[in-house]
């Protein structure tokens, strides 16, 4: 998993150098929400194997600047014997480029599992600190509207025990309001 962590942070960075191709406005604010599918790391609370799991999520996005946003995002994933919830806040960037827009994204909240064994008597459930990073795509169908897909990683500490989980996501977008690009002033000749 560290491999992906610095292929994430590379690109994130990348995207933070390039230069803004034309001035271009976004939306103020944004909802999403959808289908999102974990590989939650399962093995490490004593699992054969990661689990899938299925699940929505919904996304809250204030942009400060065509290109920075603000990010809440609430989640949940279930399968046979373990469901997860989280709630993340954080930064955005985007890169437009024509009728889409890539994002970078880091976040941090906390995360909540419960898990449900058979041989167990009742529900253990736990609760932990979270960060996830990932990056994702939106593709403009209209001015309101938009398709997202995304894929994120998510490090989790539940039941003190640290978990890698990567996450896919796909849902509808819409956005209102606008975020100018403030383009520089031209200074009179003297």
């Amino acid at each position: 998993m560290s491999m992906i962590m610095r292929w994430m942070a590379v690109t994130f960075f990348f995207a933070l150098l390039i230069s803004p191709c034309l001035a271009q406005d976004a939306p103020r604010f944004s909802v999403s929400g959808g289908y999102t599918y974990w590989r939650f790391d399962t093995r490490a609370l004593g699992f054969n194997g990661a689990t899938g799991l299925n699940g929505g999520k919904f996304t809250g996005t204030f942009n400060l600047t065509p290109r920075f946003g603000f990010v809440v995002m609430g989640d949940g994933g279930w399968g046979s014997h373990v469901k997860v919830y989280d709630g993340l806040a954080g930064a955005r960037y985007y890169y437009p480029k024509g009728s889409l827009r890539f994002f970078g994204e880091g976040l941090f909240g906390k995360a909540k599992s419960r898990i449900d064994i058979p041989t167990i008597n009742g529900n253990t459930v736990s609760s932990s600190i979270a960060f996830g990073a990932g990056g994702g795509m939106d593709y403009d169908i209209t001015r309101h509207f938009a398709v997202r897909v995304e894929a994120q990683y998510l490090r989790t500490s539940l039941f003190k025990l640290n978990q890698n989980n990567l996450q896919f996501s796909t849902g509808i977008v819409y956005h209102w309001g606008r975020v100018k690009a403030h383009k520089p002033k031209k200074l009179p000749k003297p």
